[in-house]
């Protein structure tokens, strides 16, 4: 369900852009005269039905720029003219926005489902993982300190000693790499102390 509504947030989005780019966008770009399809569209959102939309085109020069600016007016059988252009601005800037931000909240709403259900998915995986690894190491690190135990029992103290501190470092070396808590840290240490 959330994945539809994330795919409607993005018709919506598009839905914006073509209508900044049919109020806005190409007004801007090409003269009304010479686009059809433009000014019907424009002609339908903007006057009366016995109206027809014109636009004048006036251009100023200043030093180093010049601008262009547009009047819509739209004018009746009688030839009585009404101006449009905030109106057709209104449409244009409403328009993209309303159908823009809600696409966005709704593209949004629909991704976060998706990227939770990711993320706790491949954080219970890696968790588990990461707990099964971390238990096999400690489960090898003990037999073979076992192993290393019995071979030694037979030896002089100094391998004794060795293996004892062979012992301890590899313990702190599993509690350095995040293998196993503190507390199971001093447990198996107190253990292994105890031992000897």
């Amino acid at each position: 369900m959330r994945r539809l509504i994330g795919i409607l947030g993005i018709v919506l989005m598009v839905f914006a852009f073509v209508i900044l780019t049919i109020f806005v966008i190409a007004p801007a770009v090409f003269r009304l005269d010479n686009a059809p399809l433009l000014k019907n569209i424009m002609q339908l959102a903007v006057c009366k039905p016995n109206e027809v939309l014109t636009a004048g085109y006036s251009t100023y020069s200043t030093p180093g720029t010049t601008t262009t600016s547009i009047d819509y007016n739209c004018v009746d059988e009688e030839n009585h003219a009404r101006d449009v252009a905030g109106q057709i601005i209104g449409i244009g800037a409403v328009g993209y926005l309303a159908p823009f931000l809600i696409g966005l909240f709704m593209f949004m709403f629909g991704r976060q489902d998706s990227t939770a259900t990711f993320r706790v998915t491949r954080t219970a995986l890696g968790n588990d993982y990461a707990a099964n690894i971390a238990d096999g190491e400690r489960l090898e690190a003990m037999v073979e300190a076992q192993a290393r135990q019995k071979s030694g029992q037979g030896n002089n103290s100094h391998s004794d000693h060795v293996t004892l501190a062979q012992q301890l470092q590899e313990l702190k070396e599993a509690l350095n790499a995040g293998l196993i808590t503190e507390a199971e840290y001093q447990a198996k240490r107190k253990e292994i102390l105890n031992e000897r």
